[in-house]
């Protein structure tokens, strides 16, 4: 199973001291990662905390059609950054009743369309998939 996450950002604000706009990216997401060739898209939810150009955060979990309405924000740990309009994410997981720990890392921008679309890799896989996310709290 492929673990994935990222966000959809809007600007707003001043930048730290720079006068550069900061891209206000906390919040609940949804992203959909698939892997190319691979029809099937991992659908994956998470929350984001930020201060400044510096994000944390959690995965989330949820079952069944009502997912989004009950979601649980408890899961792995997220860190990363925000630079002018290109956010990076970084977490490990474990698979239930594993000992291995699996990073994720992203490198995503955001799209005129309010949306973000980029690419990660995943140590699980061995693989990189493409990315796109929808804010799902505002």
């Amino acid at each position: 199973m492929l673990v994935v996450c990222c966000l959809v950002v809007a600007s707003c604000g001043e930048g730290a001291g720079d006068g550069a706009d900061v891209v206000d990216v906390a919040g609940v997401w949804r992203a959909e990662a698939t892997v190319p060739g691979d029809d099937d898209a991992e659908i994956t939810h998470f929350e984001l905390r930020q201060t400044g150009d510096s994000l944390a955060g959690n995965l989330c979990s949820c079952e069944g059609e009502s997912c989004e309405a009950e979601l649980s924000c408890d899961g792995a740990g997220i860190e990363g950054g925000v630079e002018g309009s290109e956010i990076s994410l970084e977490y490990e997981f474990t698979d239930p009743g594993e000992d291995t720990a699996y990073t994720i890392e992203m490198t995503l921008q955001l799209l005129g369309d309010g949306s973000l679309s980029g690419a990660g890799s995943s140590t699980k896989c061995g693989c990189e998939f493409d990315v796109v996310a929808t804010r799902l709290d505002r």
